[in-house]
């Protein structure tokens, strides 16, 4: 806190400084006019002119070179907090605080049209073992590139979140008119995640692939729970990392014994 203080305190003065030097400058510019133009005024019809002037050739200079760039610094830095804030910082995706705010209005959504979705949890059954064995730069790689081939799939209206350090949540809405259309729907989406995920990428001199496992909970009018909603997507998850050589790498909880 006390950094931040001092930084302030030297950015205010900073800005004094540039207001002085400019009004400094433009009242020696005045005073040049008024002793080689303007001379033979009386001392109220001077200050009157030299009052209006320092006004007028001023603020000009002190808007375009103090106030628009601190303004247009202040609303980046306020756009830069505010992204932080939502955002994962290693892959950009939507952070859990950011994800948590639209599956409020998705379930909403759905409750109040009787729409259908679905909550896919992405688990990279791999990730430790890369880290183990190429180093955590390895692993960053995978899940950047993981979380753009991820981005790259969904639609505009969907999103995708980097839920835990090797796990992504996705928020597919709306999928169809009904169950059996909105199951299909996000079958063809897991699918088409694991088979982004399922492509080898070059890191370095290593080829690195991702193996994964993904758990889905259908969202339609009745589901109201945020958090149930999110657990019943991560026992899916476990039940098709379990299960995985058997029933393939999705499950659905619904399917659950």
């Amino acid at each position: 806190m006390k950094k931040i203080g001092n930084t302030q305190v030297m950015g205010a003065g900073k800005l004094i400084l540039q207001i002085i030097i400019i009004i400094s400058l433009v009242e020696l510019l005045i005073m040049t006019l008024l002793d080689s133009v303007f001379h033979g005024l009386s001392f109220i019809e001077e200050a009157l002119l030299d009052s209006l002037l320092l006004a007028g050739l001023s603020t000009p200079f002190i808007y375009f070179w103090i106030i628009k760039p601190f303004v247009v610094a202040r609303d980046k830095a306020e756009d830069q907090l505010s992204h932080m804030a939502y955002h994962d910082p290693l892959t950009g995706l939507p952070n859990r605080r950011f994800l948590t705010e639209y599956l409020k209005k998705s379930l909403a959504a759905c409750s109040r049209h009787n729409l259908r979705g679905a909550l896919l949890l992405i688990d990279l059954d791999n990730f430790k073992q890369i880290n183990d064995n190429y180093g955590h730069d390895a692993g960053d790689a995978l899940l950047i590139e993981s979380a753009k081939r991820l981005s790259s799939i969904i639609r505009a209206e969907d999103i995708i979140s980097r839920f835990g350090g090797d796990e992504f949540l996705a928020g597919i809405h709306p999928l169809g008119d009904t169950e059996a259309d909105a199951r299909q729907n996000a079958t063809i989406v897991a699918e088409k995640f694991l088979e982004a995920l399922n492509r080898p990428f070059q890191y370095k001199t290593i080829t690195l692939q991702a193996e994964a496992s993904i758990g889905i909970h259908m969202i339609s009018g009745n589901s109201t729970d945020m958090d149930n909603a999110i657990n019943e997507a991560d026992k899916a998850m476990y039940h098709a990392k379990k299960y995985r050589a058997d029933n393939g790498r999705i499950a659905f909880f619904d399917d659950l014994d």
